[in-house]
């Protein structure tokens, strides 16, 4: 069996001190479907020369993949929503440096530091066997094998050795449960739920 492990995707719902830009769902038509589920890519943290590149820091593994979309979008403070078309980019440490039609300068630019961009959900490749998005973990419920409720998962974390799932219990403490094989039992995605074991210490 392979060994469990989870791709983050971490974003602004993946930890509690990050900034909420609205509470209202985003829902944008794309290619003729109404896209709900979103995944945050990265931020705009400068620029990029004097053509108007912007340099993105990652908020997930998929920044320096960037350049691979042919279009993000992004959200105002105000729930307003924008598509942006990829002109072209390049990978840049672990972020990207991307070129959007419209952005023509420096000055221009400068105009979209602190933006964050996202893509589609249904745009990430397919995890292999084991593998699970930590967007698609967010808000599980959490329940122990004999079936009696646990709680939910709030955000996550990588440890370095392993990622950790931070879980809000029936009491309402703050759980922190490491995401391996000795204590998930298993994941089920299309029903938000994760089933554990809970070990001595936890």
């Amino acid at each position: 069996m392979p060994k469990r492990r989870s791709v983050r995707t971490k974003g602004r719902q993946s930890t509690p001190e990050s900034p909420q830009l609205s509470e209202e769902p985003l829902v944008i038509v794309v290619d003729g479907e109404a896209v709900t589920s979103w995944i945050p890519v990265g931020r705009v943290v400068g620029v990029f020369g004097v053509k108007g590149g912007v340099k993105i820091a990652p908020l997930t593994e998929l920044a320096a993949t960037a350049v691979s979309f042919e279009r993000v979008w992004s959200r105002d403070a105000s729930g307003n929503a924008r598509e942006w078309v990829c002109r072209t980019g390049h990978p840049q440490g672990k972020g990207a440096v991307l070129f959007l039609e419209g952005i023509e300068d420096r000055d221009t630019a400068e105009t979209l530091r602190g933006l964050e961009f996202s893509i589609p959900r249904a745009w990430l490749p397919e995890t292999e066997e084991g593998e699970f998005y930590w967007a698609d973990l967010i808000g599980c419920r959490v329940v122990l094998e004999d079936g009696s409720p646990f709680g939910s998962v709030e955000h996550l974390f990588d440890t370095g050795a392993n990622d950790v799932i931070v879980v809000r219990d029936t009491s309402g403490a703050e759980r922190l449960i490491p995401f391996i094989d000795d204590v998930v039992i298993s994941v089920e995605i299309d029903n938000k739920q994760i089933v554990i074991r809970l070990l001595d210490g936890l």
